[in-house]
């Protein structure tokens, strides 16, 4: 049986907006706003379980401005393994705004991070869209990226490793004054 979370609006305050502990199975999160978390919007991998069985999906969520605790470097939206992020939103955070691995993200928008736009390891990234980012726009590690479009960042507009097999529609970077 699947465990939905729809959501509303979770807002200030001092630790994630949502955690997601180690076990849990079956997770959706989708069809809110988390904004304003004094560390991540949604954390979902603590290093320590893989998501492979949680069978996870993030979708349809704006997460802006989280990471607001003093001298915090959360990320917006930070999973584990295996899951798969969809039409989801990240501005203003403190740290990197979508950070997933070993999953996919299609038609995300990260925007004004203070780190990373969006960060995947060995994912498939399609239809996405990164500007005004602290550093790289779009991150790819050992992944793809298609479709997707990045500028005004402070890094590379699209980043993909050595071992990365990334192609591109549509490139764009232009670099601040």
């Amino acid at each position: 049986m699947k465990t939905p979370i729809n959501m509303k609006t979770f807002a200030s305050a001092s630790q994630q907006g949502v955690n997601i502990t180690s076990g849990s199975k079956n997770i959706t999160v989708r069809n809110g706003t988390i904004t304003n978390m004094g560390a991540e919007g949604i954390l979902g991998w603590m290093g320590s379980f893989s998501f492979h069985d949680l069978n996870g999906r993030f979708e349809d969520l704006a997460i802006d401005g989280n990471g607001a605790l003093e001298h915090s470097t959360s990320d917006g939206l930070y999973v584990g393994p295996g899951v798969i992020v969809k039409n989801v939103t990240a501005t203003g955070n403190a740290g990197r705004g979508i950070v997933t691995s070993d999953g996919s993200d299609k038609n995300s928008v990260a925007r004004n991070n203070t780190g990373m736009g969006i960060s995947a390891n060995e994912s498939v990234i399609s239809n996405a869209t990164a500007r005004n980012n602290g550093s790289h726009g779009i991150s790819a590690n050992r992944g793809s990226v298609s479709h997707s479009t990045s500028r005004e960042n402070g890094g590379d507009g699209i980043r993909v490793d050595q071992k990365g097999c990334g192609f591109f529609l549509y490139v764009q970077q232009q670099y601040r004054r």
